[in-house]
């Protein structure tokens, strides 16, 4: 499940949590594949998504190219 988190200085970083505890949160950035780390403090917002696929675009899909996606 990717997470999209959002800093209070703006920032918006999506990924997938690679460790969290009380103090921060280490997330794989999807964009490049770098790590991330945000304070908990500074975190403003935070939403999970099912998956990082548009809407509607597994519906154009074959079933091979479905699950060659996943």
């Amino acid at each position: 499940m990717s997470t999209t988190l959002v800093s209070d200085d703006g920032r918006i970083v999506s990924g997938y949590i690679q460790s969290e505890d009380d103090k921060k949160i280490v997330i794989g950035k999807v964009a490049d594949g770098t790590l991330a780390t945000l304070q908990q403090k500074h975190v403003e917002g935070r939403r999970n998504a099912v998956s990082l696929m548009p809407p509607g675009i597994a519906a154009s899909l074959d079933s091979k190219k479905l699950r060659d996606s996943i």
